[in-house]
């Protein structure tokens, strides 16, 4: 039951993402007629427990489908992938470093003072929420492995065909170039809400709310760290809720964040003292500095 109701989930998030467009719900050799580019791949769905302490009957089962990743290679035989970081670098959004952390952490306490609020946000199926752009991909239905993504409605429909295949309309997981989709429109999607980056950096973005109060978020792919003066950061968490045209908000959070002085990020305790004239972050982390104070000007 566990199994199935995890499998259930993730294709009823996929088809509320419209990772699958199934309007173009087609036999292969019909799309290979007018779109030669196209490539079909296969997909399976995994299963994972992040508590594998437990007996079997109690883990909480998180299902994820996985396209098959391929080779993707143009006609002068160059690697599209390698090519596509050199040519398009300000698109990738490089993930938050140690010592970008520690100056978010500054930055944001100098921000509020004795105000700062934190919040942690992660991402709901991050991928997913991009169109993945580029030549066609099409996802093989004809295995066993494939029908789980199918909507009931149209399953009689697939078993009807010789060779079913559907276009895979979202940045999904497992191939090769859904990252970059995924980095280059989350990036698109903050700095539509007002924020600024940071220069010097690709994953580090400045806030200002209507008053002028600011705070800073910093982002390690679809986990995100916000911190500075309470105010900012509770306006630039509304932001992030607003609607695209799809109906979907900017940011659709896995559960709400919550503003503190705690928070767990990155496999890292932070923890916030805040004084008058400096505040001090401790880290959980050893191969962090335990501590360091930033006095405020």
């Amino acid at each position: 039951p566990a199994a199935l109701k995890a499998r259930q989930s993730e294709a009823n998030k996929l088809n509320r993402f419209t990772s699958f467009d199934w309007s173009t719900l087609e036999e292969w050799y019909n799309v290979t007629q007018h779109d030669p580019k196209a490539t079909r791949v296969g997909g399976r769905m995994l299963l994972s427990s992040k508590f594998e302490e437990k007996p079997p009957d109690e883990r909480e089962l998180k299902g994820r489908y996985i396209l098959q990743g391929f080779r993707q290679v143009d006609r002068d035989g160059r690697n599209v992938l390698k090519t596509w970081k050199q040519d398009n670098p300000e698109l990738l959004s490089l993930p938050l470093q140690q010592h970008e952390l520690r100056a978010l952490l500054a930055a944001g306490m100098r921000a509020g003072r004795t105000q700062t609020k934190m919040a942690v946000v992660d991402e709901e199926s991050a991928y997913v929420q991009e169109v993945l752009d580029g030549d066609s991909v099409w996802l093989d239905l004809s295995k066993d492995t494939a029908r789980d993504v199918v909507p009931p409605e149209l399953r009689e429909k697939v078993l009807g065909m010789n060779h079913p295949v559907v276009k895979v309309h979202k940045a999904c997981y497992g191939l090769k170039r859904s990252v970059f989709a995924y980095e280059a429109g989350r990036d698109e999607r903050l700095l539509s809400t007002g924020l600024t980056r940071v220069r010097g950096t690709r994953c580090v973005f400045k806030f200002k709310d209507s008053a002028g109060r600011e705070a800073f978020l910093g982002v390690f792919i679809d986990d995100a760290i916000i911190i500075g003066h309470e105010h900012a950061v509770s306006e630039l968490l509304e932001r992030l809720q607003k609607k695209r045209a799809d109906g979907t908000a900017l940011f659709s959070y896995k559960a709400p964040p919550q503003l503190a002085t705690k928070a767990h990020v990155l496999g890292i305790d932070v923890r916030l003292e805040l004084h008058d004239d400096h505040g001090t972050a401790n880290l959980s982390a050893s191969d962090f500095v335990r501590y360091w104070t930033d006095k405020v000007e």
